[in-house]
């Protein structure tokens, strides 16, 4: 079931992959599943902070 079509027609909606998988690059090798949430945290925060 796909979610961000209906949800797009009222809010901004933000599709996220992960590192490795659909379209993003492979990036830092180092960078994973262990480092995720804290990414996931940053990325909230930062779009928190934009102005409306």
């Amino acid at each position: 079931m796909e979610i961000q079509s209906p949800l797009e027609e009222q809010f901004t909606v933000y599709a996220m992959d992960r590192r490795g998988h659909g379209e993003s690059g492979n990036g830092d090798p180092h960078v994973g599943c262990a480092t995720a949430p804290e990414e996931f945290l940053d990325l909230i925060i930062e779009f928190a902070q934009r102005p409306n």
